[in-house]
């Protein structure tokens, strides 16, 4: 009796695709609605205006999948879920509705996917063989295994402003420390804007999640990000016209690894002049200091892939927005506080203790040393400094200060 409930409802949506004129889908009023283990429907729209469906097998949309109900349209979600829905049409395809749906595995096939449904979950396998477009709106893959995106083709798109909205990827990988690929691109071929993301340290708590986003900016790398209140003493010509998302939701947060790439535009040298590849690295803004140079932009630059790695971001210098710029961190040996507008001010935006031949502390701060103590001018001559960078050893070192002669 279950074999042929399941097989009528497939001839009934088999014949509803088929011969209606326009095509019309299944929606459901209050039914539940079982696919078995092996069956495969075949459907045009699909709404939920109330009532569930027990998926085990496979429901393949040609049109819009749409979730009106309070529920999250799909149920029975087994520890390993097995049913899939496959998005397969040849113009765009949108998921809808006032709830979001909790997908068991979805298959992008067709020509373009996109969310119009904050915070709809992938519980299984997102597999990737077209563009998803994030549209503004929040997708969570809820499994931790690094396998929870399959990348075939196509790429997801997030590419929106935070005034209208961030794309944004959650992945829930809770206590792992596997190797996470997002897929991101731009649009101009395939996965040219991919982030790898790997926590080094056992992450807490084990319910945690990273969000991830992406978007380019002008040439004065506007828009911010929303909780970013300047470029500090960042020089916009020098950096690249882009920004990361990328939240670790734990306290606290990881030591972490990222992978950033970056597309040729982003470093276009006629809108970004100081920009030489080679010396791209990548920064962080600390919200807390409202600083961008509190912790030394790093990483290994690849121009052969577009990319930037930085190997190690300890826990206290992980923050959630990133840029690329041509890193500008040297210690100079020798300046002249004179008040010229030239080389005034030694190690602006680090944290650094001055020193001096007596062993008294002069300065401490990451305003930049003026030359001064107590508000007065210091003699020329070799000072000590200290400067603290997070999750690394404190640099040492002499500057020597420079009166100029009158």
């Amino acid at each position: 009796m279950f074999k042929r409930y399941l097989i009528l409802i497939s001839v009934l949506l088999s014949s509803l695709f088929c011969n209606s004129q326009p095509p019309k889908g299944l929606v459901n009023y209050g039914a539940t609605i079982m696919v078995g283990s092996g069956a495969t429907v075949n459907c045009w729209d699909f709404t939920t205006q109330s009532g569930t469906t027990d998926l085990d097998g496979k429901i393949t949309v040609m049109g819009n999948i749409t979730n009106n109900s309070t529920g999250t349209m799909f149920n029975n979600i087994e520890v390993v879920p097995d049913g899939v829905v496959r998005f397969a049409g040849i113009n765009n395809q949108y998921i809808n509705g006032t709830s979001p749906i909790y997908f068991e595995n979805v298959q992008v096939n067709g020509y373009r996917t996109i969310l119009n449904l904050g915070n709809s979950q992938v519980k299984g396998i997102l597999s990737l063989d077209g563009i998803f477009d994030l549209n503004h709106k929040r997708l969570v893959i809820d499994n931790k295994n690094t396998n929870s995106i399959i990348y075939l083709s196509g790429f997801l798109l997030s590419e929106t402003e935070p005034a209208t909205g961030l794309g944004e990827l959650q992945w829930n990988i809770g206590d792992a420390l596997g190797i996470y690929n997002i897929p991101f691109g731009s649009g101009a071929g395939g996965k040219d804007l991919e982030l790898i993301y790997q926590s080094k340290t056992v992450p807490s708590p084990v319910d945690g999640s990273v969000t991830f986003a992406t978007w380019p900016t002008n040439a004065s790398n506007e828009p911010y990000p929303s909780n970013v209140l300047t470029l500090d003493n960042l020089d916009a010509t020098k950096m690249a016209d882009r920004f990361w998302k990328i939240d670790a939701n734990y306290s606290p947060k990881p030591d972490a690894a990222i992978t950033f790439h970056y597309i040729p535009s982003d470093i276009d040298v006629s809108a970004n002049p100081g920009i030489t590849e080679t010396y791209l690295k990548a920064g962080r803004y600390n919200e807390t200091l409202n600083r961008w140079t509190d912790w030394p932009f790093s990483g290994l630059d690849n121009p052969a892939d577009h990319s930037v790695t930085v190997f190690n971001i300890p826990s206290s210098a992980f923050f959630s927005s990133w840029t690329l710029a041509v890193n500008d961190f040297s210690l100079t040996n020798a300046f002249t506080p004179d008040n010229d507008g030239v080389n005034d001010i030694f190690m602006k935006g680090y944290e650094i203790t001055i020193i001096n031949r007596w062993g008294q502390k002069i300065y401490s701060g990451p305003d930049g040393w003026d030359g001064t103590h107590n508000e007065k001018k210091v003699a020329g001559g070799t000072y000590f400094y200290i400067l603290k960078i997070p999750g690394s050893a404190d640099v040492k070192g002499s500057v020597t200060v420079v009166s100029k002669k009158k």
